[in-house]
């Protein structure tokens, strides 16, 4: 990447993270950065800018650069630049994950579905891993064993959504986005 095209996506990125600030604030810019700098009055415009949009901001930027990072990191070691989530049959684990969940503990989807959905992605990923080698993690091995997966992933949950619908309802909008 050049390093105009790498300027110019820092000033888009300052650009939007000060848009996103300023949007149905009546908070001047001059009081934003008293706020920056730790002068927060009680007024509920200043508190609402300190603690909720600016830690909404912060993880916005930290997740979407941890996730940006991951996928180039899984990109480079597997030398496939066409490396996504569907590939690697994690999103299929991921939903597989979900309705497991919502079949056998209704009750626990309030408290528990990220922690479904991670299992199925790093069981899908490990079984991956395991098709494919851990020596063989380039080309055309690991899609082949990233699609089995994403199928057989797939295949399982929609018999399991099919012989329990009444569990399941919920989810069909995450699994059609997710595959």
């Amino acid at each position: 990447m050049s390093n105009r095209l790498q300027y110019g996506a820092i000033i888009a990125l300052c650009l939007f993270a000060f848009n996103f600030l300023q949007i149905d604030s009546n908070l001047s810019l001059m009081t934003q950065w008293q706020i920056l700098q730790g002068h927060v009055e009680q007024d509920f415009d200043q508190i609402d800018w300190a603690f909720s949009r600016l830690p909404r901001l912060a993880m916005a930027l930290l997740v979407g650069a941890c996730i940006g990072l991951i996928g180039s990191v899984i990109q480079q070691l597997t030398r496939n630049p066409l490396l996504s989530p569907t590939t690697l049959g994690t999103s299929s684990g991921a939903w597989l994950g979900l309705i497991v969940l919502s079949i056998a503990w209704p009750e626990g989807q309030t408290h528990y579905q990220a922690m479904a959905a991670m299992t199925g992605s790093i069981l899908a990923l490990s079984l991956v891993l395991l098709i494919s080698g851990i020596r063989q993690l380039t080309g055309l091995s690991i899609v082949l064993s990233g699609m089995a997966v994403n199928l057989l992933f797939g295949a399982i949950t929609t018999a399991l959504i099919l012989l329990n619908e009444e569990y399941a309802q919920n989810l069909f909008i995450w699994g059609a986005r997710g595959s």
